[in-house]
């Protein structure tokens, strides 16, 4: 409790949400399969329109890619540590885009 009171995570969770908002609009309007983003804090939400051959290979890739997604069904959710989030989201946001490069040209016939 101490740690929260004495920081300015909340303020950085916050930050995150926006940013974590504004980069999902900007992979959606990229990736047309992205159906449905969802940002709450830290954690961000994609509903994908894929074949799901294609969505259970998201979490191998994602390792592949040192991300670490948790795909149900069709939506595939993330939640990074809020400890060093300012510098983690200068990290995975790029392995994020990567991952979904890697998805559309899965799907792709």
């Amino acid at each position: 409790m101490a740690l929260l009171q004495n920081s300015d995570i909340l303020a950085q969770v916050k930050l995150a949400e926006i940013k974590l908002y504004q980069f999902s609009q900007d992979l959606q309007q990229k990736f047309k399969f992205i159906q449905e983003i969802r940002v709450i804090g830290a954690i961000a939400a994609w509903k994908l329109d894929l074949p799901i051959l294609v969505i259970q290979q998201t979490a191998m890739l994602a390792l592949k890619l040192g991300l670490y997604l948790r795909p149900i069904g069709n939506i595939v959710y993330i939640l990074p540590p809020i400890y060093n989030l300012t510098n983690d989201l200068k990290i995975i946001l790029p392995q994020i885009e990567e991952l979904f490069i890697h998805l559309d040209q899965i799907n792709r016939p």
